[in-house]
């Protein structure tokens, strides 16, 4: 692992090559091709339907160059089995990375699987007779078996699938949050408890029935296997299915099994598969988890013998303090209490799994009686729910932490290996006090988890969030205050929950000051909403305190509900307008717009028009505001360091009278690449350049991050996006 981490360091290719030149790609991402592969998944969801292909090739002048496995996504339904050989044509695309600090990485997600490339528009072209009978077989089978639960599971029927099936494809995305704030949301996915439940279950059922160790053993194999592969062979399924083959082989064989050997030959056979896996979330929290309990827990086992009280709680602390700084690295964020909650789930999760199965496999047969068997599971997830419903209640349910450095994760884990090493070689001497030895071992894993959410708060921090089109700029200053200022998007799904509110997460911020809205355009405040629908919902840790509306006098349906919405959360609304002004520490805000008396005909016109001031950095944030508005503040300009462009640099915005008053030394385009609306305009990028020093499009660079301190101006793009 080290090795292949270092290789990647050092900028040698060990999974980052991909199948096709860089010269080919330039000829073939964007254009319609064909492919040839066999059919190796079919998805069907409501808004598209997608197959993935494997041993994919490129016909590529009357050639055939592979690719890996493909994701295509299809006009049409496909009605083929699996395993059959077919020939599609379609748009071949490149899968985008994250470009938004915090955002899930889906090219990397989709690297672990062996997909580098998508296919959009797909059309079946031709296709083989021949497929898998086994495939087809088992996709049968699962297909039966989800059905199944929908049928004797009611509305915990997405949970069981996700814990038997490893599909969250019915999974509802509240549930999912309120167990990932719980501490428990491990129990969704396939581990060593499945396969415990499972496979050591039927193993121990054969010995009863007077079966020798070789056939119960090679019958258990056998099965974990075929479950392996029913429930979609993801990175931790085959780590439980390795290391349980790995035991019950060493029944047969008479030897003695060693967690952590078996946890290591798991981790190199899956890395010589995929060396990617090294940088995925699931790769590591499943091996994480293992190493504490292998490494972790038997220290913590012999030093704190003799205090019966914490027994229950060892297990979980092992865990924890391996897997603290990954959950943060990925998710930004720890709950606290999952240690109290997983003292419950952990020990009757075994249940719910047999009462699963049983009336899963029951209910093939006979309905009344799966609907019987899988009752008492039912009733343990629905305590799941009520208790997890109560923790994500409290405030202090979990830390936002935010995402750590690498040099921060080096120097925690150099400390835990030194502390519980130290552990292990002071439990084995007698020292005068243990006590003492004990307090100050723990004192110092607490003070190594606090160094994790170290972040450097000084000066002012603005970023223009990448939300395709629409926008969405956090403001952050010394003391911790954050600012949301717009938030909404008409191109991208649910921003507020993947886009805004993960990159609030990863800044350590669990409180948003104030939310500006500058209009009721739904791409400037639909995010926003989706927050305080979270926040209603108690599915997010994150919560805004206050909502702030321009001062308008003619109100549409959308300010009405966004007013409703703020008093169902708790939160105060203010409104603003021209003349007011908010001061926070050095932080000064000045408003020119708008005016009370607001057309409704023209919403962009009554945008929120405001002009910060900290220290010598001034900048501007106008909203959709037009040109009209624009000549009526211009005697109030001054030249300005920083310029959020009007409208997504529409061709009524951002005027030469305008630019020439302010004589931005940075201007920023909050737009979605080929949007409907053709964004930016050609003439407003024209007058832009004439009067800014440097312009920068989200669309070519992701999220756009300024820092300064009132002097010192630095800026950057979180990536690099050909346009």
């Amino acid at each position: 692992m080290l090795g292949i981490w270092a290789a990647d360091l050092l900028g040698l290719s060990v999974f980052r090559e991909r199948p096709l030149s860089a010269g080919l790609e330039k000829e073939v991402l964007g254009e319609q091709v064909v492919v040839q592969g066999i059919l190796k998944e079919r998805t069907e969801r409501e808004e598209n339907f997608s197959i993935c292909l494997t041993h994919t090739f490129l016909i590529f002048h009357s050639k055939k160059i592979p690719i890996n496995n493909l994701k295509i996504y299809m006009e049409e339904l496909v009605a083929l089995p699996l395993g059959t050989q077919a020939e599609i044509r379609g748009i071949l695309k490149e899968i985008e990375g994250p470009s938004n600090p915090g955002e899930f990485d889906s090219k990397l997600y989709c690297e672990t699987q062996g997909i580098y490339y998508q296919m959009s528009q797909g059309e079946l072209l031709r296709y083989s007779r021949g497929y898998s009978r086994y495939q087809e077989a088992v996709s049968q089978v699962k297909e039966r078996l989800i059905q199944c639960f929908q049928e004797i599971a009611g509305k915990h029927a997405g949970v069981f699938q996700a814990m038997i099936l490893g599909d969250k494809s019915n999974l509802d995305e509240s549930i999912k949050s309120q167990y990932q704030l719980a501490g428990i949301i491990h129990i969704l996915a396939i581990s060593g408890l499945h396969l415990s439940v499972l496979g050591s279950g039927l193993y121990r059922l054969m010995k009863r029935l007077g079966a020798g160790n070789g056939l119960a053993g090679v019958v258990s194999l056998m099965l974990i296997l075929q479950y392996g592969v029913l429930t979609g062979e993801s990175v931790a399924t085959m780590r439980a299915v390795t290391m349980f083959l790995m035991g019950i082989g060493a029944k047969m064989l008479g030897r003695c099994y060693d967690l952590l050997t078996a946890m290591s030959m798991a981790a190199i056979l899956i890395l010589l598969e995929c060396p990617a896996c090294l940088y995925y979330s699931g790769f590591l929290l499943s091996f994480g988890a293992v190493l504490g309990l292998g490494w972790i827990l038997p220290v913590l086992e012999a030093a704190f013998s003799g205090i019966r009280l914490l027994k229950p709680f060892l297990g979980a602390a092992s865990v924890n303090l391996v897997m603290v700084p990954l959950l943060l690295y990925f998710f930004s964020e720890v709950s606290l209490l999952g240690l109290l909650l997983n003292l419950l789930v952990i020990p009757t999760v075994a249940a719910v799994l047999a009462s699963g199965v049983g009336g899963a496999l029951a209910g093939l047969i006979f309905l009344p009686l799966g609907k019987l068997l899988i009752l008492p599971g039912r009733v343990l997830l629905e305590l799941y729910d009520i208790l997890g419903t109560l923790c994500c209640r409290l405030p202090f349910c979990s830390w936002v932490g935010g995402k750590p450095q690498l040099w921060q994760m080096t120097v925690y884990y150099g400390i835990l290996i030194l502390a519980v090493e130290g552990l292990r070689r002071v439990s084995r001497e007698q020292v005068r006090r243990p006590a003492l030895v004990r307090g100050l071992w723990v004192c110092t894993c607490l003070l190594s988890l606090n160094f994790l959410g170290w972040k450097d708060r000084e000066g002012l921090r603005i970023t223009c969030l990448d939300v395709g089109q629409g926008d969405a700029i956090v403001w952050e200053k010394e003391g911790g205050e954050c600012y949301l200022m717009d938030g909404g998007s008409t191109s991208q799904s649910q921003c507020g929950i993947y886009q805004i509110l993960p990159y609030v997460k990863s800044r350590g911020i669990s409180r948003i000051t104030a939310a500006f809205i500058t209009h009721t355009d739904e791409d400037h405040y639909n995010g926003i909403a989706q927050i305080l629908e979270a926040q209603i919902a108690h599915t997010t840790s994150v919560r805004i305190q206050k909502l702030i509306l321009p001062a308008w006098k003619s109100r549409p349906k959308a300010y009405r509900d966004l007013e409703a919405l703020a008093k169902k959360v708790g939160i105060s609304v203010e409104y603003l307008k021209k003349g007011d002004v908010m001061v926070s520490g050095e932080l000064r805000l000045r408003f020119l717009q708008p005016e009370q008396e607001n057309d409704l005909e023209d919403i962009n016109g009554g945008s929120l028009v405001a002009e910060m001031e900290y220290g010598n950095f001034r900048g501007m944030f106008t909203g959709d505001t037009g040109e009209e508005q624009e000549l009526e503040i211009l005697e109030e300009l001054h030249p300005c360091t920083y310029l959020k462009v009007a409208h997504h640099g529409s061709k009524n915005s951002s005027c030469e009278e305008f630019l020439k008053r302010v004589k931005p030394k940075l201007s920023v385009v909050s737009v979605a690449r080929n949007n409907l609306y053709h964004h930016p305009h050609p003439d407003t990028m024209e007058r832009l350049r004439k009067w800014s020093s440097q312009i920068y499009m989200t669309k070519d660079k992701g999220a756009v991050m300024l820092w300064t301190d009132g002097d010192t101006v630095r800026a950057k793009g979180f990536q690099h996006k050909e346009g």
